[in-house]
C-alpha cells in the first residue's frame, strides 16, 4: 500500500495486474476488516498510481494488462457494493483511463487534431458526454485534472465557458 501511496517509482502495472488478481481470486476469504482496511481503499490508490503514468508509458501499456485490471478491481468490489455500484465505479475509472489514453496520444497530435477537427462538433461532443464533469468532478484527481486543462483552455477560446461550466470546475 505504501508504494502505491508514494507511486515513485510506479510500481510496474504488471505488479499492480497481479496483486489485484490474487485479491479479486481471493477475496471472500478475507475479514470485513482486512477488506474495509485494504481492499476498499485500493480503487483509489490503484486509479492515482495508473493516473500518474508518463505519456510515454501509457502508450506502451498493452490492453491486455489494463483489462485485467478492470476486471480485478470489479471481482474486489462485487463483495460489498451492489451491482450498480461496481457497474459506476467501473465504468468510471474506464473512462478516466481512456481519457488518459487520449490525452497521450492527443499530446502528439495536439495542434493537428484542432486545426482538422469541426470546432461546434468537439465542444458538442464534450457536452453531450458530461466530459467536464468527469473531469473537474469529485472522483477526479489531479494527474487527470492537469491533463484536462488543455479542454478547459479549448472552451475558453471557444467562447462558449459558461456558468454551469464554472460551477462544474
Amino acid at each position: 500500500m505504501r508504494r502505491l501511496d508514494n507511486h515513485r517509482p510506479n510500481m510496474p502495472v504488471k505488479n499492480i495486474r497481479a496483486i489485484l488478481s490474487a485479491l479479486s481470486k481471493s477475496v471472500k476469504s478475507l475479514t470485513r476488516c482486512c477488506y474495509h482496511e485494504y481492499v476498499l481503499p485500493l480503487q483509489d490508490r490503484v486509479r492515482s498510481t495508473l493516473g500518474s503514468m508518463t505519456n510515454v508509458k501509457l502508450r506502451e501499456l498493452k490492453k491486455e494488462i489494463l483489462s485485467r485490471i478492470f476486471e480485478a478491481m470489479e471481482g474486489l468490489l462485487q463483495r460489498e457494493k451492489s451491482e450498480a455500484e461496481v457497474a459506476q465505479i467501473t465504468e468510471t475509472f474506464q473512462l478516466a483511463m481512456g481519457l488518459c489514453f487520449v490525452f497521450a496520444y492527443a499530446q502528439r497530435l495536439s495542434s493537428t487534431l484542432y486545426e482538422i477537427c469541426d470546432r461546434k462538433s468537439l465542444f458538442k461532443w464534450v457536452e453531450e458526454n458530461k466530459l467536464l464533469e468527469i473531469l473537474f468532478g469529485p472522483k477526479s484527481y489531479p494527474q487527470l485534472i492537469k491533463q484536462a486543462i488543455d479542454i478547459l483552455k479549448f472552451i475558453c477560446l471557444e467562447n462558449v465557458l459558461t456558468v454551469n461550466h464554472l460551477a462544474i470546475i
